[in-house]
C-alpha cells in the first residue's frame, strides 16, 4: 500500500489531485490517502480526511512508501521506520502555506539522501519511477551541531 498524507493543518488540493491523476500512468496500486481539509476528492484511490494518532502511525508503518507534503514530522516518522519518502513541499506562491518553509526543509534532506523531492505534477511522476530503488539514508542525531546552532543564535540576543 502506498500512503498519501497531506498533514492536518492546510489544504493540499495540487498534491491529492497530481497524485489522483497519476496512478493509471505511474501503475500505483492501491493508494490509501488522508486529505485533510482539501477540496479536490480523490477518484481513483481511498481516502480519508483525518486519521488518529493510531491508526496515522498504523498505515505508516503499514505503507510500502511514503507520499508527503514536507512537513517536519512526517518526514521524521517516516525515516524513523525507513519508509522511501517523497515529498512535494507546499508553497506560499500556490497559497499552500505563508511562506516556504516546507521548499528548504524539503532540499535539505532531499540533499542528506533521506528522501525524494518534487515540486510539481511532473517532478512527482520522474520520483514515483524512482521510488521503487530509493534507499533513504538513515538520518542521525547531531547534538553538537543542535547545540552550536542554539548557541550562535543566542549569542545574537546578548548585546556585545
Amino acid at each position: 500500500m502506498i500512503f498519501l498524507t497531506v498533514g492536518s493543518s492546510l489544504p493540499f488540493d495540487r498534491l491529492v489531485a497530481a497524485v489522483d491523476e497519476l496512478i493509471a500512468p505511474a501503475k500505483l496500486d492501491e493508494v490509501f490517502a488522508q486529505i485533510g481539509d482539501t477540496l479536490y476528492r480523490p477518484q481513483k484511490m481511498r481516502w480519508v480526511q483525518t486519521l488518529s494518532k493510531n491508526d496515522f502511525d498504523r498505515v505508516l508503518a503499514d505503507a510500502r512508501f511514503v507520499i508527503s507534503h514536507a512537513g517536519v514530522g512526517t518526514i521524521a516518522s517516516a525515516l524513523s521506520l525507513g519508509k522511501p519518502l517523497i515529498v512535494m513541499p507546499r508553497q506560499r506562491a500556490f497559497g499552500e502555506a505563508v511562506n516556504d518553509h516546507q521548499v528548504s526543509t524539503a532540499e535539505r534532506f532531499g540533499a542528506a539522501g533521506h528522501i525524494l523531492v518534487a515540486h510539481d505534477a511532473q517532478q512527482l511522476a520522474t520520483c514515483l519511477a524512482q521510488v521503487v530503488s530509493f534507499t533513504p539514508k538513515p538520518r542521525s542525531a547531531q547534538p553538537r551541531a543542535v547545540s552550536q546552532r542554539v548557541a550562535a543564535f543566542l549569542n545574537t540576543l546578548v548585546d556585545p
